[in-house]
């Protein structure tokens, strides 16, 4: 059971049992306290509903204006810090997915325009998703030169009046034509790439003979004694130590020859193999005119009736190809227009994003200064240092919040990221967002589990000295739950301030006051 106040007034309890912990009962009342445990499920105003419906009930019993575009499950997660939740202010361990989930959320309380955030997030994802598809098409289509559905339309009309031409032609017998093609096919195709092929396996054999030849003429002999009598006929000293770096010369004269012979063994090793393929490749295409020349002069006129209505097959499997490859071009140019479209709403919605944060930013006394006033406030209190929440906008256009601790030429200092000091900032955010909307119909209580662990003893003197003040000044609902021995020595909690002393020694040292389950 859990009673609940009520901003509006009144209160409300839920149930939940354990036996059946997926039916929710809930009970509105006006006086606080109510027990309820005898009451039959049956005379409960909403008995027995299932999640989302008990979500969907308690959202309009609780009435939280402020986020209505969330329900209150959202805002519950700032306002229940586990000790998982301190690693980022304004990023929980329950945000694990894409930043539009949480981020025009933290926006939205910050005071920036929160559909315009939302937007943006889902016009990147679209634009994203469409370039992926749009990729995907391409892939199918290939790549053209200029614009490839004119191409893919060109030659649709080029391969439909072949089809035609010759799909005539078989219907009276006049195999005239496709003779002539399969002669400038012969010719503009096969006879062409012969040619081609011709030269570069003669190209081939000239460098595999050329580097052959030098490798021959690599001498890898260098006598020593010989330069020495070269050298005394001419009448110069040749000492032994000049004697002696010629030695070095001679081992790095071989070993750089022995380098350039590996190098023209691997050259030629290789025009082999590109002669091979070419030689392989020769043997086919020679075939292929053999075979294409004694078509024309030997085959019969049911032979020539066969092959053709093989082609006109294999040209309707063309044309048919071309006709997809044209839709898939279409649906291109669709989407083309689309990604257009998407982008030009995008960078509108990023103007607008620009003109919403520089005008919340610059606007006074507004929602956004009184929760930065306030994170001020509670970090100079508690840590005694510049606190400062700021944001700004990323090259996607989104907002980017940041909460940390500056020095006084307003600069991050690294402090920000100890875990100990990360906690405390997480906190301080919590406490200036729930006390900067207790004007309006939102949460009105803060959980903070372990808050205090790792502080040392005078800031955590400071932490509940300040909340303590707060707290009650403001109105609001402050929960912490620490051990007995992160307190500080010289504190002591008022005894209506402890709630519940959580120990071992029986079930009543227990939170519910029985066994566990």
């Amino acid at each position: 059971y859990l009673e609940v106040a009520l901003n509006s007034g009144g209160y409300v309890t839920i149930r939940r049992s354990v036996s059946s912990p997926t039916k929710i009962s809930i009970i509105k009342h006006e006086q606080k306290h109510q027990d309820f445990t005898d009451l039959a499920v049956s005379e409960w105003d909403y008995p027995e509903l299932p999640f989302e419906r008990s979500k969907e009930c308690l959202d309009a019993l609780f009435d939280l204006s402020v986020i209505k575009r969330w329900d209150y499950r959202t805002a519950l997660g700032y306002s229940l810090r586990g000790q998982d939740d301190y690693t980022d202010v304004f990023r929980l361990k329950d945000f694990i997915g894409k930043h539009i989930f949480w981020k025009p959320y933290i926006g939205h309380l910050l005071g920036f325009d929160s559909v315009n955030l939302i937007r943006n997030y889902e016009l990147s994802d679209e634009i994203e998703k469409n370039k992926q598809k749009l990729s995907e098409l391409i892939e199918k289509v290939g790549n053209f030169v200029g614009d490839e559905e004119e191409v893919l339309t060109d030659l649709l009309i080029i391969k439909q009046a072949e089809f035609d031409e010759f799909n005539e032609k078989i219907n009276s017998f006049d195999f005239d034509n496709f003779d002539i093609k399969i002669v400038s096919d012969l010719v503009s195709n096969v006879e062409n790439e012969i040619s081609e092929l011709n030269k570069e396996r003669y190209y081939l054999n000239a460098t595999i003979q050329r580097l052959k030849k030098s490798q021959a003429n690599i001498d890898m002999k260098f006598n020593i004694n010989e330069v020495e009598d070269l050298f005394k006929e001419a009448k110069l000293c040749f000492g032994g130590e000049i004697k002696k770096n010629f030695h070095d010369l001679v081992v790095f004269y071989q070993r750089i020859t022995a380098e350039r012979l590996s190098l023209a063994e691997e050259q030629i090793q290789t025009n082999l193999a590109e002669l091979e393929d070419v030689n392989k490749r020769l043997q086919e295409l020679n075939k292929e005119r053999s075979k294409s020349l004694s078509y024309i002069s030997c085959v019969s006129a049911f032979d020539k009736y066969r092959d053709l209505n093989k082609y006109l097959i294999d040209l309707t499997v063309e044309i048919n190809a071309l006709k997809q490859k044209l839709e898939v071009s279409r649906e291109i140019g669709e989407l083309k227009e689309v990604i257009t479209d998407k982008q030009q709403e995008k960078n509108d919605i990023v103007k607008s994003i620009k003109i919403n944060r520089d005008y919340v930013v610059k606007t006074p006394g507004n929602i956004y200064s009184n929760i930065k006033e306030m994170f001020k406030v509670f970090v100079k209190n508690v840590l005694d240092k510049n606190g400062l929440l700021t944001t700004e906008q990323n090259k996607e256009g989104h907002l980017e919040y940041w909460a940390g601790l500056v020095n006084n030429q307003g600069q991050q200092t690294s402090e920000s990221d100890g875990h100990s000091y990360q906690k405390i900032l997480c906190m301080g955010y919590d406490i200036s967002v729930v006390s900067s909307y207790l004007d309006k119909n939102f949460i009105r209580f803060i959980y903070h589990d372990g808050g205090l662990e790792t502080l040392d003893d005078r800031k955590k003197n400071n932490f509940l000295e300040f909340i303590d003040w707060y707290s009650n000044l403001m109105g609001f609902q402050y929960i912490l739950t620490l051990i007995d021995t992160d307190l500080p020595p010289d504190y002591k909690f008022a005894d209506d301030d402890i709630v519940k002393v959580l120990h071992d020694d029986g079930n009543d040292g227990l939170l519910f006051k029985m066994a566990p389950w």
